[in-house]
């Protein structure tokens, strides 16, 4: 996923669309919020729903998808949830293991375990875990908390990473992007 970092959350509200951007990239030294940007457009106001939905990426329920199907704009591709989360579960245990095998044959045991993140469970798109907040947004909202929330959890796993040269050569000096992957195109 080249380009930018946000990525569009699509719901439905009565006759209206509600978008709410999620920053997924490297936070390495920014302090800016990753909810970044939220909108309850109508239907109608085609040209604004393309400029929001302008995204490398979106996440979308059933009923987003199906209130853009009713509109001429077209839709970024679509996130593979399931696969991002194996994905960062798997590296995270990746790492984990390797920890463990550098561990157990050093003598001294002086090596510092890394502190491992919390990783949000699996998500249902169009039934997550609801934040309380207005009930025409919540849905949006609580997608967009999932994704930051997996996001700070892969920033923290790169910066266990970082922190420990036996891990640091595991992809490198640099602190790498989440894993982001793609649904296929239909």
């Amino acid at each position: 996923m080249a380009g930018s970092e946000v990525v569009a959350v699509v719901d439905e509200a009565g006759e209206s669309v509600v978008v709410w951007w999620a920053d997924m990239g490297s936070r390495a030294g920014r302090t800016t919020d990753r909810l970044c940007g939220a909108w309850t457009l109508s239907q109608s106001e085609t040209s604004s729903l393309a400029s929001v939905l302008a995204c490398n990426a979106c996440l979308m329920t059933n009923a987003g998808r199906a209130a853009i199907a009713k509109t001429p704009v077209a839709l970024p591709d679509e996130l593979d949830v399931p696969t991002i989360l194996s994905s960062v579960t798997a590296e995270r245990d990746r790492l984990q293991a390797a920890f463990d095998e550098a561990q157990s044959k050093t003598r001294s045991k002086a090596l510092v375990p890394p502190r491992w993140p919390a990783i949000p469970e699996g998500l249902d798109v169009n039934r997550p875990p609801l934040v309380n907040c207005d009930r025409h947004v919540r849905v949006a909202l609580s997608l967009a908390k999932w994704l930051v929330d997996l996001t700070e959890a892969w920033s923290t796993i790169e910066d266990q990473r970082l922190r420990r040269p036996l891990l640091r050569e595991m992809g490198g000096p640099q602190r790498r992007p989440i894993p982001l992957a793609l649904l296929p195109q239909l």
